[in-house]
């Protein structure tokens, strides 16, 4: 059983992913087609593979971007945005050397492309594209809406270093699809409000959504009204109800009315696992008011 179940996870990715690749000494990716707020995403995705393998050679193009030329064999990867495709959903085709991606919004584009670039294959000899393929992804078929992953600032303010780190890991994380981040274990030093800001900020700029792990008891330790108007995104707020910290519902209450007063569509998420009969009637009572 358990070896008839593995062969089948290991011939998943087979069937999705294309079979015949053709070699180049340039992939040019054609911006133009892309809404605007995701071509500075786009751009940071292409550094960051130039950078990390054998021998670089993919560039943004764009009609205001001079300066990227086509090489001997040059691969081209262009954008088409339909209105009739899924939020969030892509289609890609590959023949020969060109490769278009199909999406209904910036997001799908971008997840588009990197379903598209996982499959190049980088050496340093050579880079392969995939040709004679396509692949398709629709956002109603999907079986997680929201693809998460935790940071934490303890035992450091932000888990990393520098925020140029966290910038960058993000990106790693959306590359395989995670769509927001969650900080957890705040801190209640006096440089956390700033580092939560830089949070923020860090999430904003890599197309992230961002997410707050915090307790009544850490929240109280903030000016809320304050930390929320200077984070420049803010998604959802969780506050647990034990498993490091006690539950407040009417600071939860408080706290959601602030979120939304600067980010209209930030959501309060709570936990019950610690409380007990007398204190959950009392929190559902408070729900119903």
């Amino acid at each position: 059983m358990k070896l008839a179940v593995f062969a089948t996870l290991l011939a998943v990715p087979a069937a999705w992913g294309p079979s015949k690749f053709v070699p180049v000494d340039t992939i040019l990716v054609d911006s133009d087609g892309l809404p605007s707020g995701a071509s500075s995403l786009l751009e940071s995705h292409v550094s960051r593979y130039n950078a990390r393998t054998a021998k670089g050679g993919m560039c943004v193009k764009s009609s205001s971007k001079v300066g990227c030329s086509a090489g001997k064999t040059t691969a081209k990867v262009s954008f088409e945005m339909k209105n009739s495709a899924s939020k969030g959903g892509f289609e890609v085709r590959s023949s020969d050397l060109d490769h278009v991606v199909s999406a209904g919004d910036e997001s799908g584009a971008l997840q588009g492309f990197l379903a598209w670039i996982r499959q190049v294959r980088w050496s340093a000899k050579e880079t392969q594209v995939p040709t004679d393929w396509t692949a398709s992804h629709s956002s109603d078929k999907e079986l997680w809406g929201l693809r998460g992953h935790q940071y934490s600032s303890a035992p450091h303010a932000q888990m990393f270093r520098t925020v140029g780190e966290m910038k960058d890991y993000t990106l790693d994380q959306a590359v395989f699809g995670t769509n927001q981040i969650e900080m957890a274990h705040i801190s209640t030093r006096s440089s956390s409000f700033d580092h939560l800001v830089e949070f923020s900020s860090a999430m904003k700029d890599t197309g992230m959504n961002a997410s707050l792990w915090i307790s009544a008891d850490k929240a109280a330790a903030f000016d809320l009204d304050k930390l929320f108007k200077d984070m420049k995104q803010l998604d959802a707020i969780f506050m647990p109800g034990g498993d490091g910290g006690s539950l407040d519902i009417k600071a939860a209450t408080k706290a959601r009315k602030s979120c939304r007063k600067h980010h209209p569509g930030c959501t309060m998420w709570i936990s019950l696992q610690e409380l007990s009969a007398h204190d959950m009637d009392s929190i559902i009572k408070e729900l119903k008011t």
